[in-house]
């Protein structure tokens, strides 16, 4: 799961850019966000990008297009979820995903 992010946000980030990794606890979640520099996905896209085999509706890289797809079907099984959000400002765009993970009652404590 971890590696498809990263990979995704490393291959749409051009050269020159950044993709910014954090893992912190909030509340009782585990909490990893992966943000890039890269083009982000077009608003019209994001509703459809965790179906497998879609690549969006102008692919310009390789891929089948079952890396997110199979993001989500994991997070599925372990109770957690990922939004993928558009990030931009000034002299800036890219992607930030967000997953999040429950915490079992087990690690709990002992932190």
């Amino acid at each position: 799961m971890i590696r498809n992010l990263i990979d995704n946000a490393t291959r749409f980030t051009p050269p020159g850019g950044r993709v910014d990794i954090g893992v912190f606890r909030e509340g009782s979640e585990a909490v990893l966000q992966i943000e890039d520099t890269g083009p982000g996905i077009p608003s019209g896209d994001i509703a459809r990008i965790f179906e497998p085999f879609f690549r969006g509706s102008q692919p310009t890289e390789d891929g089948t297009g079952l890396g997110l797809s199979i993001v989500k079907r994991i997070l599925d099984r372990l109770g957690g979820s990922i939004v993928l959000e558009n990030v931009s400002g000034p002299a800036l765009t890219g992607l930030r995903a967000t997953v999040r993970l429950p915490i079992s009652s087990e690690c709990r404590t002992r932190v």
